[in-house]
């Protein structure tokens, strides 16, 4: 793991720059502008249930109260392995700190726990044409996998 990184658990203080961070992530990823509430009600959401998937973030040594990057990891069971997936979602590098070890640092300190954890597989979707993020991924091992993602939203989405 990258040394000049600390990766922890996101604790409920670090949610005003995880939310900052998610704004960012989701215009300079997919041009959109996310609702503030939702998204702050969001990210509560899985400090009150941490049973539905739990934050991870890095900090800078020198300054450790101070994030520069996070991902959420999500469970999928998986009834043909007796075991779960875990899915990497919400990750995002502050501008300042890219190229410099912080995915690789997250990402690696996942792996740990997920192999401690005997978790079957680490699994992510990316945006098809964010091919920085799709190189970055390769460059961690991830390969591409031989399903496609499919969606379908409900009719009474509000």
């Amino acid at each position: 793991m990258p040394e000049d990184f600390l990766v922890r658990p996101a604790q409920p203080t670090d949610r005003p720059q995880m939310v900052q961070f998610q704004q960012a992530m989701a215009l300079e990823s997919e041009g959109l502008i996310l609702d503030q509430s939702k998204l702050e009600s969001g990210i509560q959401h899985l400090f009150d249930c941490p049973q539905d998937g739990q934050y991870w973030v890095a900090t800078h040594q020198a300054s450790p109260d101070e994030l520069v990057g996070m991902c959420l990891v999500t469970l999928e069971w998986s009834d043909w392995h007796n075991k779960y997936y875990w899915w990497i979602q919400s990750v995002y590098v502050h501008q300042n700190f890219r190229k410099q070890g912080v995915l690789r640092a997250l990402l690696e300190k996942i792996e740990i726990e997920a192999y401690q954890k005997g978790i079957q597989e680490l699994r992510l979707y990316v945006e098809q044409e964010n091919e920085r993020a799709i190189q970055a991924y390769h460059r961690l091992g991830f390969t591409q996998g031989h399903y496609q993602v499919m969606q379908k939203s409900p009719q009474n989405e509000s």
